[in-house]
């Protein structure tokens, strides 16, 4: 029961970042087709295209839509978010599988590893826009649109695979103050 409930965290979690890769993706080409313009323009199906290159993205969008429909219908600003939240929580399910190799993780753990990378992948989300506010000068507004959400996706799935040490520090912390247990921390916990 344990890995198929680990199965399909990891399936719908990777469904909602691939949805969200494609979401930001689109968005960000929306966000160059605006900023181009042409006197020459294409008609396609009763649309109006200012360019080849802007046909080709609405066909790439309508596909997408099939796929991924519910991703384009939640706001703009939060498309990369929910891309970032559920590659977190795919990282955590895949930790999972590879403590299923050398253990039998319990079944709080199997539902904690992902919640954890679910969490840090929302600290990392907002690392990943804040980075480079910090390091420009100008006035640069935090903005998904801004972001390569292959890098965001990545570090987030990443963020989840490696969250051993938040996981073992948030449950040392349950234990001791809301189940008033105490235990010892395993090697390496990050105490």
């Amino acid at each position: 029961m344990r890995y198929i409930v680990t199965i399909i965290i990891l399936l719908l979690s990777l469904y909602g970042a691939v949805a969200g890769y494609v979401g930001a993706k689109s968005l960000q080409q929306d966000a160059v087709r605006d900023s181009t313009t042409s006197k020459n323009t294409i008609e396609y199906h009763g649309n109006t295209f200012q360019s080849v290159k802007d046909l080709f993205a609405f066909i790439d969008h309508e596909r997408d839509r099939r796929f991924f429909g519910w991703i384009f219908t939640i706001p703009e600003s939060i498309v990369l978010l929910v891309g970032a939240l559920a590659a977190g929580l795919f990282g955590g399910a895949l930790r999972v599988l590879i403590l299923a190799k050398t253990s039998r993780p319990a079944f709080p753990q199997v539902l904690g590893e992902p919640i954890v990378g679910l969490g840090i992948a929302v600290v990392l989300f907002l690392f990943s826009l804040t980075v480079p506010s910090v390091f420009s000068t100008g006035p640069i507004l935090p903005s998904p649109k801004m972001v390569r959400p292959e890098t965001v996706l990545l570090f987030c799935a990443c963020g989840g695979i490696f969250s051993e040490n938040a996981y073992h520090w948030i449950e040392g912390l349950m234990n001791r103050y809301v189940f008033n247990t105490k235990t010892t921390p395993p090697s390496g916990a990050g105490h």
